[in-house]
């Protein structure tokens, strides 16, 4: 890039040697700033670089791609700044997933066995002060927690894992008080689940997990308290996380020896579901997706095997690039509170 170094150039207009354009005074005779090619070029290819660097394709009829190329590099290179948390007790036990309550603030974080029951932790929100929640149910339940859900419709969580051996169904709990108190909910099948959402449209909660035989495991519950499978009958694949966005759900899992499995529907408490295609086949796991509408038409963004991909709608994702010098690692969580995290 350089500015502009015609001879009739307005020399020094933003300080010196910070020269600009001017359109003349005919009175005095000044000449209005002559535009060379080599600064069109540049310009031309200065706009063109960021939008061909996140792979898109130049498209005469949008005005916005440069818009959405900065946010996109912005999303997924921002410096963001972390602060270690010690949890309340010296356990070295995987956390596998977290939810937020925006009202208050209040964390919940769930995971593995931990000998007793799964690893589950609260906190109050905008403190570094985690605390552990033992025995969430009655009696110990030695089972892990994938996956944690908020309703603020309902102001219910339910999280939901492992299978529970003790009764034959999947370990599903659910809390009306942010994570003190938990009651264990029936399920009408035994698999594990991956991944948790609320579908405000819908408003019912959607879990997704292992293979049943016919398709991904698929619960909704509209209450919390009762849980129906649903059955697409279309591929025999395990489904990894959920997430609902700009009116429609979207389910992501296990390589089906083309590409991700993905599943999206507008009616998820049903078996309306269609399996999406991705453009250039990839067959890799796709461990995450989430949905990004800050501002303007909402963004989704899928990433597995070392790929991403995004696009405003589900059935047009388009394959993108890892930052320069970020190399392509497993990712197994992602979010989105203002940027893609």
């Amino acid at each position: 890039m350089h500015r502009i170094d015609t001879d009739t150039r307005d020399q020094d207009l933003f300080g010196v040697g910070l020269d600009g354009f001017t359109e003349g005074d005919p009175s005095t005779g000044e000449a209005a700033t002559q535009v060379s090619d080599d600064i069109q070029n540049a310009w031309q290819e200065e706009i063109i670089g960021p939008i061909e660097h996140v792979g898109e394709t130049l498209d005469k009829t949008d005005n916005g791609q440069l818009l959405q190329a900065i946010r996109q590099m912005a999303s997924l290179s921002a410096d963001l700044n972390y602060t270690a948390e010690a949890p309340p007790s010296a356990k070295t036990i995987h956390l596998e997933a977290v939810a937020v309550n925006p009202a208050n603030g209040v964390v919940i974080a769930v995971g593995d066995p931990d000998g007793v029951d799964g690893y589950l932790l609260t906190n109050a929100g905008g403190t570094s002060v985690w605390v552990e929640v033992t025995n969430p149910t009655a009696g110990a339940k030695n089972f892990g927690l994938g996956a944690i859900a908020y309703s603020p419709s309902l102001d219910m969580w339910a999280a939901a894992g492992k299978n529970d051996t003790g009764v034959g169904y999947t370990y599903l709990i659910t809390s009306i008080d942010d994570g003190v108190n938990w009651i264990q909910r029936l399920t009408p099948a035994t698999f594990e689940v991956h991944g948790m959402c609320w579908d405000p449209v819908g408003a019912v909660f959607v879990a997704v997990g292992a293979a049943t035989g016919t398709d991904g495991y698929i619960l909704t519950s509209a209450d919390g308290l009762a849980w129906a499978l649903q059955t697409p009958m279309l591929k025999n694949f395990t489904l990894r996380a959920v997430k609902a966005g700009g009116g429609i759900v979207v389910a992501v899992g296990d390589a089906d020896s083309t590409d991700p499995y993905i599943l999206s529907s507008s009616a998820p408490a049903s078996a309306a579901w269609t399996e999406v295609a991705l453009p250039t086949p990839r067959n890799v796991t796709a461990t995450v997706i989430t949905y990004a509408d800050h501002q303007g038409p909402g963004t989704w963004v899928v990433i597995g095997g070392g790929y991403l991909w995004y696009g405003s709608t589900i059935t047009d994702l388009a394959e993108g690039n890892w930052p320069v010098g970020v190399a392509p690692f497993s990712v197994w969580s992602l979010g989105y509170d203002g940027q893609v995290i």
